[in-house]
């Protein structure tokens, strides 16, 4: 998982940084084991399951809190 660290870290840099990291495989979404592997402050804001309307709607929703 250090490749998979190393794409988090390219962006995000800085405490005050934010982006929306999308991580489009499977293993990720009902994989709990894999889940767990995940660093902590990712495990928490990890969401499964929706469909690609609603990444969409989270994504807008995202960045236009950002503003």
């Amino acid at each position: 998982y250090a490749h998979f660290k190393l794409g988090v870290g390219r962006a995000l840099r800085h405490a005050n940084d934010y982006a929306c990291i999308l991580l489009v495989d499977s293993r990720f979404n009902s994989n709990t084991q894999i889940q767990r592997k995940l660093p902590g402050w990712i495990q928490k804001r990890l969401i499964t399951g929706l469909d690609p309307t609603e990444i969409e709607k989270q994504i807008q929703d995202f960045y236009e809190s950002k503003l």
